[in-house]
């Protein structure tokens, strides 16, 4: 795929950044679907996500420095340059979800019920996010032969026989984002598809780093992302353990109340009062 999409003039719109773009306002359309489907306000989602974000970005740098903190150490007032790039994906879901923990404390919302629709919006943002790192030659494969090798370049566009680890990693996430929504809809317990997220997600990735041949930062033989996601993978076991027998929570009935605005009570029109009955 042509890594320039269209241009503007003399302005290159590349593929990368409307794919991500689009991933992006897909994962919070899916995450906004299913809020609403849970009769919770469209203020408190804008509250949660705009937390969320807030933190991820942070995160995201946070996590970049730090694994470069060899460099950033002597140039300490290049940490805070976002513009020039350098970001974490894991710090960005640390730093999301560690500001996810600080909202429902602050407005006393359940985590784990707002985690499951996030990450369930999060797996298909990450659809998009594969797709993009495949036009754009980033996050490629080992060279070799065999399934899913086939003609691509690398983050420099120098094309050899590479393994497709985007499309792995695009496939992957798309079954995940099947099995969550399977199991968001209906669970009774919260939590349990945060858990599957973290334990299939990061699990996964875990096995793709095994085939990814773009540079990282090693620990011994391992990629330090690696690293992380088996970490995250681990956690995602430990708290599926931990979730899977906690009982739904009562609706909260500041979300599932009446909406001044629209006449609505649990997604249904109030009924009006005949006042001839009352004053009988």
């Amino acid at each position: 795929m042509d890594p320039v999409l269209f241009r503007v003039g003399d302005h290159a719109v590349r593929t990368y950044t409307v794919l991500m773009d689009a991933g992006l306002l897909a994962g919070l359309a899916l995450a906004y679907f299913l809020w609403r489907r849970q009769k919770m306000t469209p203020a408190a989602f804008l509250d949660a996500v705009t937390y969320t974000m807030i933190g991820a970005v942070a995160g995201s740098r946070i996590g970049y420095v730090a694994a470069h903190w060899e460099y950033f150490s002597d140039h300490l007032s290049e940490s805070f340059a976002l513009w020039t790039g350098g970001m974490s994906f894991h710090g960005a879901f640390l730093g999301g979800c560690l500001a996810l923990i600080l909202y429902a404390l602050i407005a006393r919302k359940s985590f784990w019920q707002i985690a499951d629709i996030l990450a369930t919006g999060l797996s298909l943002g990450a659809i998009f996010g594969w797709l993009a790192c495949f036009t754009g030659g980033c996050a490629y494969g080992v060279v070799g032969n065999g399934f899913l090798f086939i003609l691509l370049p690398d983050i420099y566009g120098i094309e050899a026989p590479r393994f497709a680890l985007q499309l792995a990693g695009a496939m992957q996430s798309l079954i995940i984002l099947i099995v969550l929504l399977l199991i968001v809809r209906t669970t009774r317990r919260p939590g349990v598809p945060f858990a599957l997220f973290l334990l299939l997600y990061f699990g996964g990735q875990a096995g793709l780093e095994l085939l990814r041949a773009d540079e990282s930062i090693l620990v011994g033989s391992w990629r330090l992302g690696q690293i992380v996601d088996m970490a995250l993978a681990a956690a995602g076991v430990l708290l599926f353990i931990f979730v899977r027998d906690r009982p739904e929570p009562a609706p909260d009935p500041n979300e599932a109340g009446a909406d001044a605005d629209t006449g609505l009570q649990n997604g249904e029109p109030i009924a009006e009062t005949d006042t001839k009955d009352v004053e009988n």
